[in-house]
């Protein structure tokens, strides 16, 4: 049973993306790594995992050389040698198809989150325009000789015990 999230990650994909990660060759690039790496039967599941969760784009190159460093047990120098030999081992086309997609998902997401940010900024000064300032030392309500009429609030410990 696939997941639902993976099936519409499918779903997105161009149909020759589409093929090729439902084919076998995942598999196959998994267990030629794992004979290289040799990795039980387990680990080559996961390494076969790691595999499809980078081609599904919930994975980027760094997130696979970590997965395969903590789920495959490998050291970071082999796992970034694995990681290197998965996406050298890719069929030129579907690794272009890989770079091309990967950049249109991100700079979206990257034009996205710099309009919600610059929208939140924007927010945040107009609330901050509507605030009183606060005053904190009594010199600040000496105005040639005037009292402002706000209350005045201390902030060093010996005038807040001297009040009290």
């Amino acid at each position: 049973m696939t997941n639902p999230i993976i099936k519409e990650r499918l779903n997105l994909l161009e149909p020759n993306y589409r093929e090729f990660v439902i084919s076998n060759i995942p598999t196959t690039i998994s267990e030629v790594f794992s004979e290289t790496y040799k990795l039980d039967e387990i680990k080559n599941i996961v390494l076969e995992n790691g595999i499809i969760l980078f081609l599904l784009f919930f994975f980027d190159k760094s997130d696979l050389k970590n997965y395969i460093i903590t789920d495959c047990e490998l050291t970071e120098s082999d796992a970034i040698l694995l990681t290197e030999g998965i996406i050298l081992a890719l069929p030129e086309n579907i690794r272009l198809s890989h770079e091309k997609t990967r950049q249109l998902i991100f700079s979206d997401i990257k034009h996205s989150n710099d309009n919600e940010i610059i929208k939140n900024v924007a927010e945040a000064e107009a609330v901050f325009d509507t605030l009183n300032p606060v005053r904190t030392m009594e010199k600040d309500t000496q105005v040639v000789g005037q009292q402002h009429k706000e209350g005045v609030h201390t902030s060093t410990q010996s005038a807040i015990l001297n009040k009290n």
